[in-house]
């Protein structure tokens, strides 16, 4: 929806490149999203913050494979749900 907005203000004048930049500097630099995802899946319990280090629950450790088993089911994206899938 962020994308959508910000295309639709400034309709035809963002190139992809202009794009990117948009949401790497809106949306997750002064929106600060990367901070509220880390507090949001701390507060789940899927990962703890221990001296600035983030780590895995087993509680997180279970989402994540149970999304694994239905994003197999769906043809979801490997990326999303695994590192080693990441080139």
């Amino acid at each position: 929806m962020f994308l959508l907005a910000r295309i639709e203000r400034e309709d035809g004048l963002l190139d992809r490149a202009a794009l990117e930049q948009v949401y790497i500097r809106e949306y997750l630099g002064d929106m600060h999203q990367m901070d509220r995802r880390i507090q949001e899946q701390s507060l789940l319990g899927n990962i703890h913050v221990e001296q600035g280090r983030i780590h895995m629950t087993a509680q997180g450790k279970r989402l994540l494979e149970g999304g694994r088993i239905i994003g197999g089911w769906f043809g979801a994206d490997p990326r999303f749900l695994d590192a080693a899938a990441v080139r």
